[in-house]
């Protein structure tokens, strides 16, 4: 990680501010209400520090979130839980198509802002689709298609899973690099 600014202390040692996420999260130029992905603490041992991630607006051809300079390599794409009831009854060919895009990644998630009960028990009061339907085409399109389903609590857990699921990536791509480099010697 790269290291934020620091403070003195009263007895002259300097404690860092924050910590800086080392990669930039790409952010869809068509996510009208784009997460922001703030409030993130870093994991232990240094998990009392504000973890500070910047983001970028880009076109991306499939899905809504990636990292910068692996847009071929990831993808996250996001729905609440009205937006996926009308995606799945309304844009139905047009979803398909994203996944199909979508299982050409290394990595691709669904990530949405409602968990399985929900989903599954408390459909939008304007959609006319049962629960059941999409319960099972989420599963068949996640088999189909090689695309993880993370169904969540709310949006602050999606936010949460969708940067936890960049990180793991940005994270594995640098060992393999680095695991790389060290055969090489």
């Amino acid at each position: 990680m790269v290291r934020g600014p620091q403070f003195g202390e009263s007895n002259g040692r300097r404690k860092k501010a924050f910590e800086l996420c080392p990669f930039t999260v790409v952010i869809d130029t068509r996510e009208q209400l784009p997460w922001g992905f703030r409030n993130f603490k870093c994991d232990s041992p240094k998990q009392d520090l504000p973890l500070i991630v910047n983001t970028i607006r880009k076109t991306l051809k499939t899905g809504d979130y990636s990292i910068e300079g692996m847009e071929s390599g990831i993808t996250i794409e996001r729905k609440s839980l009205s937006d996926l009831y009308s995606t799945i009854s309304q844009g139905r060919e047009r979803f398909i198509a994203e996944f199909e895009r979508m299982c050409e990644f290394e990595f691709a998630a669904l990530v949405i802002e409602a968990d399985w009960s929900m989903i599954c028990s408390k459909p939008p009061k304007e959609s006319k689709l049962h629960p059941k339907s999409v319960f099972r085409a989420l599963i068949a399109w996640s088999q189909r298609y090689k695309v993880h389903v993370h169904a969540m609590a709310n949006p602050v857990f999606a936010e949460e899973m969708a940067f936890r699921l960049l990180q793991r990536y940005w994270l594995d791509r640098q060992v393999e690099g680095w695991a790389a480099n060290r055969e090489k010697k």
